[in-house]
């Protein structure tokens, strides 16, 4: 008689299923439009930058604002204080 298992006393030797594979999801892909525009990439960069840096950063006792005003500074010196917040803020 054949039975779904096999492990009875009349098997000399007990086998065991396989074990199933673990499913592993897969990230999603970015459409080939996305990877052809060079916003879109520049954006992702400065992600991955940011991502990198800020630990940095706090390590440090500051943050990337304040090493941007030093940056400007460094520069040459502005008159106004707005003329420092232009330069430093985002679009």
């Amino acid at each position: 008689m054949i039975r779904a298992s096999n492990d009875m006393a009349s098997y000399a030797i007990p086998v065991a299923t396989a074990p199933q594979a673990p499913q592993v999801a897969k990230a999603p892909k970015i459409p080939d439009d996305l990877l052809r525009s060079n916003l879109f990439l520049l954006k992702r960069l400065g992600d991955a930058v940011r991502e990198w840096a800020t630990p940095a950063f706090a390590a440090a006792g500051c943050d990337p604002y304040q090493n941007a005003v030093l940056i400007l500074l460094e520069e040459g010196a502005r008159d106004t204080q707005a003329e420092i917040a232009g330069a430093t803020s985002s679009p």
